[in-house]
């Protein structure tokens, strides 16, 4: 019971991770030991993470993200509230030739 009502929990929520990376063993300003950042880095799984980034592979956003977000590419299809999210994204990609 504990195991699904935890599952159900972590299914609601949208996870972000804040990594921080210790310039020094020193613990002193100014100084960064650039292979112990280099190890922490690697560790942590940033630099997959911004391996995977680079080789292009999509991220998955909702119509009305989209809509929200790049809407302002055909202001009058956004502001024409008898249309559906998708028909304004629809419009969004045609105006940015990306049909």
């Amino acid at each position: 019971v504990q195991l699904a009502e935890l599952m159900t929990a972590l299914e609601k929520t949208e996870p972000h991770y804040v990594r921080c990376i210790k310039p020094n063993n020193l613990n002193k300003p100014n100084v960064f030991e650039k292979t112990n950042v280099l190890h922490q880095l690697r560790c942590g799984g940033v630099l997959e993470a911004v391996r995977i980034s680079c080789a292009g592979y999509p991220s998955r956003r909702l119509i009305e993200e989209f809509v929200d977000r790049f809407g302002l590419l055909d202001p009058k299809k956004l502001r024409d509230s008898t249309l559906a999210d998708k028909e304004v994204c629809t419009s969004i990609l045609a105006v940015a030739g990306l049909e």
